[in-house]
């Protein structure tokens, strides 16, 4: 379990030595491992491929088009943990990945919302430039929340898969009991073989 330590000050005046509570607020981690993942985690490769490459895309016109400069940042920064889980695909960057991108998806699903709830304007309309700027807003949380979905697709599989977490932790080998060098050939040896000497003989 992590924790988060939120510092809150007692009133709104941004005062010196003014002293604050602090808040610890549990974060639940997986039980994930640091290895090779298994070959079923890795099947969903294309999958998280193909997301990242459209929320690629979709980050750059919110910044370069949209001018979404925090927003934009924010995706960015869940892009470019999304392509670093997606190169070396261990489990505890895929998770990390799927949870930012989790959370991220849903303030941009919410803000969306309230969007749409305050404006008098539908949807869609008739003008391309005023379509294309909505499909960017509404398909931004929706390919976070598929991350977040896939992230999980691929955690479990790798969970549910003989090589355990991150592949080799927990595995049919190394749950096989260590063998002694020649045991496969016992040879002429015997315990309990032979005559028997009477003592003192």
């Amino acid at each position: 379990i992590q924790w988060l330590k939120v510092s809150i000050p007692r009133s709104t005046s941004y005062q010196r030595n003014e002293p604050s509570h602090a808040m610890v607020v549990p974060l639940p981690m997986p039980a994930v491992g640091g290895g090779r993942p298994s070959e079923l985690a890795m099947s969903w490769r294309p999958w998280m491929c193909g997301l990242l490459i459209a929320e690629s895309i979709l980050c750059a016109m919110r910044m370069c088009w949209l001018l979404d400069i925090m927003g934009g940042f924010i995706e960015l920064l869940c892009v470019a943990l999304g392509w670093f889980a997606w190169k070396e695909m261990q489990m505890q960057c895929v998770v990390s990945w799927g949870m930012l991108s989790f959370i991220n998806g849903m303030f941009d699903l919410v803000r969306f919302i309230d969007i749409r709830v305050h404006s008098s304007l539908p949807i869609f309309a008739n003008s391309f430039k005023y379509n294309l700027e909505q499909f960017v807003v509404l398909a931004n949380p929706i390919l976070m929340i598929l991350s977040a979905v896939i992230a999980w697709k691929v955690y479990k599989a790798d969970a549910s898969d003989d090589a355990g977490y991150g592949g080799g932790y927990g595995s049919s080998r190394e749950r096989e009991p260590i063998q002694r060098p020649g045991r496969g050939s016992r040879g002429s040896f015997e315990t309990f073989s032979g005559a028997g000497q009477r003592l003192g003989s």
